[in-house]
């Protein structure tokens, strides 16, 4: 008797345990993008805005931190000494692609983490990659 105590005593706080890490939750913050922006519009000029702005707020909520110009700013100070201070700031290089961009964003570089679809969608992220390509091409 004394040996099925101590099971049924611990089976309560493993199956706690499995539940709580099945909840997983998004991100308050990502409530901050309101649906309507990610809906497609018919007009294509109306949906590169909307996925411009998408973009630029899915940027500031996530990647601003870090990558924004300036001391301080762990991205762009690591980018700073891998690249030069010429391509330290991802919204200001000429050098990057969606590919890569995507691949970074998902799975990480160096001290940057990856971005599951449950923190960042793939709508998202495609307007993520649109706004930061948007602000780094060549002729600009």
């Amino acid at each position: 008797m004394k040996s099925m105590i101590k099971p049924l005593m611990i089976m309560p706080l493993i199956l706690t345990g499995l539940l709580l890490g099945a909840c997983e939750q998004k991100p308050e913050s990502s409530e901050a993008i309101p649906n309507s922006e990610l809906a497609l519009d018919a007009n294509a000029a109306d949906v590169n805005a909307t996925d411009l702005k998408t973009g630029q707020q899915i940027y500031t909520l996530y990647c601003s931190a870090c990558h924004n110009p300036g001391e301080g700013h762990a991205g762009t100070m690591k980018l700073a000494l891998l690249k030069g201070e010429e391509n330290s700031v991802i919204t200001e290089r000429s050098d990057l692609n969606a590919e890569y961009i995507r691949f970074v964003v998902r799975d990480g570089l160096l001290e940057m983490a990856p971005f599951r679809p449950t923190d960042i969608n793939d709508g998202e992220l495609d307007s993520l990659i649109q706004y930061i390509l948007s602000n780094n091409s060549p002729n600009k």
